[in-house]
């Protein structure tokens, strides 16, 4: 297989919401017209997730209306086909694409609607179905954990491209905007070539720059000598191991790397200081 660019697509749930605006009737047929809003902890999550494969009339109808009107029926993939259009990233076959999601029933729902669409246009495909993010918007208190898997499935997977000399593009049209934010900062730590998105107000395709990042190097020096990075420390003696580094305790509080009400290391930081 020769892979020469591998686009990273963030998935929200742009098509149900599109799907419930411009196809009323179908969308009261089918019972789903809340889903592209609907709650994480709703009961109906379920029934989205048993939808996302095909022969489900769900599926099948809106994988229908995305074929016909992809460019206005999904974010993420009026994004993917302007941007490959614009970088010249062509034929298909030599473009690798890598979905993910939040785990719910809807955000899988349409990953794996996209995931059938590009596959369907020869993209290659990297994993046999999307992937789902853990806790992924879920809840505030799920939100560090979410970023660690983050780190876990995309992050170590673009550290792995990079090391091959493939060049990775991160689509951060769709999803949440907090954990996109992240994942364009840990894809430039890791290598990535470039971030794009749609423009909400211009609908138009915006491309960012990944500037080559590094975490200070005495930082991930300290984490990777530790014999449990992970506990949680006094107060003293995180401040006497930062100072023995150069480093303060109360800077790395204010940047996000030390818990707010603990002195422990962020476990998001730790993963990455690990992986990097």
């Amino acid at each position: 297989m020769s892979v020469r660019w591998v686009h990273v697509i963030s998935v929200g749930t742009s098509i149900l919401r599109n799907f419930s605006r411009d196809q009323k009737n179908l969308c009261e047929k089918l019972d789903i017209c809340n889903w592209g809003t609907m709650r994480f902890d709703d009961p109906d999550q379920q029934r989205a997730l048993t939808a996302a494969r095909r022969g489900d009339p769900i599926f099948d109808t809106l994988y229908e209306y995305v074929s016909k009107n992809h460019f206005k029926a999904s974010a993420e993939l009026n994004a993917f086909l302007r941007a490959v259009s614009r970088f010249k990233h062509s034929p298909p076959k030599d473009v690798s694409v890598y979905l993910f999601s939040s785990n719910s029933g809807t955000g899988y729902l349409c990953a794996s609607l996209i995931h059938e669409f590009l596959r369907s246009l020869n993209y290659t495909m990297l994993r046999k179905d999307p992937i789902r993010i853990e806790y992924l918007g879920k809840n505030l208190q799920s939100f560090e954990d979410s970023l660690v898997d983050l780190v876990e499935k995309v992050v170590n997977k673009i550290l792995e491209w990079n090391s091959k000399g493939i060049k990775v593009y991160l689509n951060l049209t769709g999803g949440f905007k907090p954990e996109s934010t992240f994942l364009a900062l840990a894809g430039a730590l890791a290598g990535a070539q470039k971030a794009y998105y749609i423009h909400e107000t211009f609908d138009e395709l915006v491309t960012v720059p990944l500037l080559k990042l590094a975490i200070d190097h005495r930082l991930t020096n300290l984490i990777k000598r530790l014999e449990d990075p992970y506990k949680t420390f006094s107060e003293p003696e995180l401040e006497d191991l930062l100072r023995g580094e150069g480093l303060n305790l109360e800077d790395l509080r204010e940047r996000g790397f030390i818990e707010e009400e603990k002195p422990a290391f962020r476990k998001y930081l730790i993963k990455l200081a690990m992986k990097l």
